[in-house]
């Protein structure tokens, strides 16, 4: 996989400690296509959203972020939170977008007791 060098989905302090991405990143040994990419940035960057829309959510809404993601700022959970009726919002403290690789034990029993 080689070393990762972009602090994006990890907070500088997991990868200080943890400096192996080998260690808390699987590598399936998939590359991307770069086709699904450029379609997946196209749809990104044309989507208009679906803000209005959010208040009619009846099921059981889990919103999990971290509270250093600088990949989709986490005041994001805190707007999808509120206006789903009944969300139920977990803020990871010290994490970042890739809170799953960093502690997935941890979200895997916030998402079990949640289903439970």
């Amino acid at each position: 996989m080689g070393t990762l060098t972009s602090p994006v989905p990890i907070t500088e302090s997991f990868r200080t400690t943890h400096p192996d991405p080998l260690t808390w990143f699987v590598d399936f040994g998939e590359v991307a296509d770069p086709g699904a990419v450029q379609a997946q940035f196209h749809a990104f960057r044309s989507w208009e959203g679906v803000s209005a829309d959010l208040p009619t959510i009846r099921a059981r809404i889990l919103v999990i972020t971290g509270d250093q993601d600088i990949v989709i700022p986490p005041e994001n959970a805190f707007i999808i939170a509120d206006a789903i009726p009944d969300a139920t919002l977990i803020i990871g403290e010290g994490q970042g977008h890739g809170m799953i690789f960093v502690e997935p034990e941890k979200i895997a029993g916030i998402i079990v007791d949640f289903l439970d």
